[in-house]
């Protein structure tokens, strides 16, 4: 996350939560979703966020959130 600035918390669910996030170099808005590496390794939910990940770099609609990129610390 040292690539963005984080503006605001735009929403919180039970595993994660998604703010407004601005990049440094572009300054490109974006929302940033932080998922609990607690919560993932604690459900086993390594295979399902890989999953989702996969997907959703494949998937292109207008109705849904383009995924840019992924991280993990």
């Amino acid at each position: 996350m040292h690539d963005f600035q984080i503006c605001k918390l735009l929403g919180k669910g039970a595993s994660s939560k998604v703010h407004l996030a601005q990049h440094y170099d572009t300054k490109m808005l974006v929302a940033l979703k932080e998922i609990s590496k607690a919560y993932i390794n604690e459900l086993k939910m390594e295979e399902m966020i890989t999953r989702e990940i996969k997907l959703q770099s494949f998937v292109h609609h207008r109705n849904l959130a383009k995924l840019y990129g992924y991280f993990s610390d």
